[in-house]
């Protein structure tokens, strides 16, 4: 009797793990990777990872005015702004990283890191105010 059984367990075994099974799995499609599409020149923009940015585009330019305002609001100054660098970052929207320098000798100038994020909608807002130096 335990022959018996052994004997059907392996055929049922022997059955379920040889047979030919009538469909075959799909071979997963690979997708894509996620470029985007939001400012042509940037061509190195990842979602999350900050990219220079060398945009001229309207959202852009109010983005980085913004930003000076911004820093002559929250630190009032005669100095001139000298350079402006600018970075963007793919979140939910975009956030600009701007980079200011304002005019001075090179030991009392003052530097500033500005983010302005730009929701779905192009709204701005400023989200990031630093003294470099």
């Amino acid at each position: 009797m335990k022959t018996a059984i052994w004997a059907i367990a392996a055929l049922a075994l022997l059955g379920a793990c040889g047979a030919p099974s009538e469909t075959t799995p799909e071979t997963p499609v690979a997708e894509p990777p996620f470029e985007p599409d939001i400012i042509e020149e940037d061509d190195d923009l990842v979602a999350g990872g900050w990219a220079p940015s060398n945009a001229e585009d309207e959202i852009h330019a109010a983005a980085r005015e913004l930003a000076i305002q911004t820093v002559y609001d929250r630190r009032p100054t005669r100095a001139l702004v000298d350079t402006v660098t600018a970075e963007i970052q793919v979140v939910a929207g975009l956030n600009h990283r701007f980079r200011i320098e304002m005019t001075g000798a090179e030991t009392a100038r003052n530097i500033y890191s500005v983010t302005v994020y730009e929701n779905l909608e192009n709204e701005l807002e400023v989200t990031g105010f630093e003294q470099l130096q």
